[in-house]
């Protein structure tokens, strides 16, 4: 398009010129080849992806059909064609073509008068033709792609942009689906908003939803074997206040969005308060089911968020410094230790064949690390569990834990917490926990910590488990001393 407005100016400053200096009776159109009088192509991206959502109403979308060239007194016109499967084929082996009951266009030609620079031609995909969509990708072979396409040919004198004269829409059909976004999930303060949104134009629908915002009561919950962000397993229960909450679970035709705001009263001392927010059963025009971003049609999910509005947090840092206080003092005065005495280390995966008592050694140089090539277990690999056995039951509200202090020391990355009722690992490379408790989840930077602190709400338990879930230095992670707190 470029090359041919450029050879476009170039002749006509040139005949201009020579018309002019000549005083030739060549009439303004002759001066053009006839190729560049009128010249017609596809504004929009010749390629791309469009999504189409089965809510039982039509989708549209427009396509601007520009008309440029030297001569814009001229008349001109294109015809619009649907693509063959063979012409679709020489773009990609694995589109398919969409049939006219799915794809159709407005017009099948476009006349430009005197002085029109531009037509906007709407391609519909019906509602019917959506559903019939969804049916053909479903009967798609692997890797293949449903497509709408059609093409703009040249009518009369008029020239095509062979760089743009093609359109071809890769199709998806979506059920609708309300997505409910939490700003923060662990909210350092006291205000928090969840926002719902409808990923499609909402032109005539009412969607409602259920949502259920409260204090979090953990007594009801069944205590699980299952790890991975702190659910399934039940949570450590804070003491609670009723949160407040402004929002309301409906959108009308032209909505999009709705916000909700849960806040802390004004008053509350400074803590740890838990909420709990189920929502789920969305429907459309109140009768079609809707799918949620967490839960299936019809369903409900259950969701947490943790404030933590305390001045002096403990998850503590303690940064890589020249010298260290030793372990098991750093909170001497807010907490008491826990004496080590009985205490033992269950790695299901170890660099070492021995690795019991390396948590506790008080050694300040030597480290526990996972498998990398001798010892035992699964070898570089993440995640994994590390059990600690207390000895007998006891009361604990905080893990001190320090990495090793070497070059290696940016190991360990992410770890997850959690307390066991009870928990076998009499096959050292499979344990297996009962009644899990989450307590909290802390992350090191890749070379700011030399030691952090959890604190968590109270537990009684002879079992802690910790979870690797992530590394800054490929799957290793370390420990090299750990104590406990209550």
């Amino acid at each position: 398009m470029k090359q041919i407005f450029g050879k476009l100016s170039m002749a006509v400053a040139a005949l201009t010129m020579f018309a002019a200096c000549d005083n030739s009776m060549y009439e303004y159109d002759q001066l053009f080849p006839d190729q560049y009088k009128r010249v017609v192509c596809i504004k929009q991206e010749s390629k791309a992806q469009k999504e189409l959502f089965n809510v039982g109403k039509d989708d549209y979308v427009d396509f601007t059909i520009l008309r440029s060239g030297g001569i814009p007194e001229l008349e001109a016109s294109v015809n619009i064609e649907p693509m063959t499967q063979e012409e679709l084929s020489q773009y990609s082996s694995s589109y398919v073509l969409a049939s006219s009951d799915i794809f159709s266009l407005s017009a099948s030609k476009l006349n430009f008068e005197s002085g029109e620079r531009y037509k906007t031609l709407r391609g519909t995909f019906t509602a019917d033709g959506i559903e019939k969509a969804s049916q053909a990708i479903a009967a798609l072979e692997p890797g293949q792609i449903l497509c709408a396409a059609f093409k703009i040919t040249e009518s009369g004198e008029t020239s095509i942009d062979k760089d743009k004269n093609y359109i071809i829409r890769e199709l998806s059909v979506n059920e609708p689906q309300l997505n409910f976004n939490f700003e923060g999930t662990y909210v350092n303060g006291t205000s928090t908003t969840l926002n719902v949104e409808l990923p499609f134009a909402n032109e005539d629908f009412e969607v409602t939803w259920d949502c259920e915002i409260k204090a979090a009561d953990f007594s009801d919950m069944e205590p699980s074997t299952a790890f991975g962000n702190g659910l399934p397993a039940k949570y450590a229960a804070w003491s609670n206040v009723a949160p407040v909450v402004e929002g309301n679970s409906s959108m009308g035709a032209g909505e999009t969005t709705a916000t909700y705001t849960i806040s802390l009263p004004a008053g509350a001392p400074a803590g740890i308060y838990d909420v709990q927010v189920k929502f789920g059963n969305a429907k459309l025009n109140g009768q079609k089911d809707m799918l949620t971003n967490y839960a299936d049609k019809g369903e409900v999910y259950t969701h947490y968020i943790r404030f933590d509005t305390r001045t002096d947090n403990f998850i503590y840092h303690l940064p890589f410094e020249d010298s260290y206080p030793a372990p098991g003092t750093v909170l001497e005065g807010i907490k008491q230790a826990i004496p080590n005495v009985g205490m033992s280390f269950h790695p299901i995966s170890s660099a070492s064949d021995n690795p019991a008592n390396m948590p506790f050694d008080g050694n300040v140089t030597s480290h526990w690390e996972n498998r990398w090539s001798g010892g035992y277990g699964p070898a570089s690999k993440i995640p994994f569990e590390t059990l600690f056995d207390l000895g007998a039951k006891m009361d604990v509200t905080a893990l001190e834990h320090w990495r090793r202090n070497d070059s290696m020391r940016t190991d360990t990355k992410t770890v997850e917490l959690y307390a066991a009722e009870n928990a076998d690992y009499s096959n050292r490379e499979s344990h297996v926990y009962e009644g899990l408790v989450y307590l909290g989840t802390y992350e090191y930077g890749s070379i700011g910590d030399r030691m952090m602190i959890l604190e968590f709400p109270r537990v009684n338990t002879q079992y802690i488990v910790m979870r690797f879930t992530g590394s800054n230095r490929s799957n290793a992670v370390n420990i090299n001393e750990i104590r406990f707190w209550n």
